[in-house]
């Protein structure tokens, strides 16, 4: 049984951010792996995942290339890890970044 709450998604919001930010590259690779668990287990609706994969899309104008790098990564393993389904309910967003 999972508590959903607030909080969480909060939490996974600096989890997001250290993905692309953190200076140690064994961070950003633990960082990106939960950020990737919690969207393909956590309950969230439409907009929530929306929201946190746009995360993932913006860091990929961070001012450093190892922050770009690990975003591209991160979104690369989202999208193969997530269904179809997900995808296609936010391929404009991928598509545009």
């Amino acid at each position: 049984r999972r508590a959903v709450v607030a909080e969480v998604y909060d939490a996974m919001d600096a989890v997001a951010d250290l993905a692309v930010t953190s200076l140690e590259r064994a961070d950003r690779t633990k960082a990106s792996k939960t950020m990737l668990a919690f969207l393909l287990t956590y309950p969230m609706g439409k907009k929530r995942r929306k929201h946190h994969l746009g995360q993932l899309l913006r860091g990929l104008d961070y001012a450093y290339e190892e922050g770009r790098c690990a975003a591209l990564d991160s979104l690369a393993a989202a999208l193969r890890a997530l269904p179809a389904r997900d995808v296609e309910d936010h391929a404009d967003a991928f598509f545009a970044a």
